[in-house]
């Protein structure tokens, strides 16, 4: 994961435990919103892709906020999900960034797009 700052300067900032390739690394990342503490979902959309490693089932996943929480998951953290089979992690930055694993996805699935997280 790279910081970009206001100036331009970059700098790594972590190196998430993740596979990586074509269809394999990470595909959807989303930052947890202010006030998603008291209750809401995460959404990752399940792409049904036939002849791939990775098929998918063609369907919403939705993770709740409770679940999410008791993962370690706070407000403010960087959440990013991998193409094949939907592992994720979450970033958390303060003077460090650390990485944690979150939640695993549906075994086969192939996400697609953004992660959404709602309160």
């Amino acid at each position: 994961m790279w910081a970009i700052g206001p100036d331009g300067g970059v700098a790594l900032v972590a190196v998430p435990n993740l596979p990586t390739g074509g269809d394999t690394g990470v595909e959807s990342a989303g930052f947890v919103p202010p006030g998603f503490g008291a209750g809401g979902f995460g959404y990752l959309a399940d792409r049904g892709t036939p002849n791939n490693p990775f098929p998918g089932t063609d369907s919403l996943l939705r993770i709740s906020a409770e679940t999410l929480a008791a993962a370690g998951v706070q407000e403010g953290d960087l959440l990013l999900s991998t193409e094949g089979n939907g592992t994720t992690v979450g970033i958390r930055c303060a003077d460090t960034c650390s990485v944690f694993s979150v939640a695993q996805g549906t075994s086969g699935g192939h996400i697609e797009g953004k992660l959404v997280v709602i309160p």
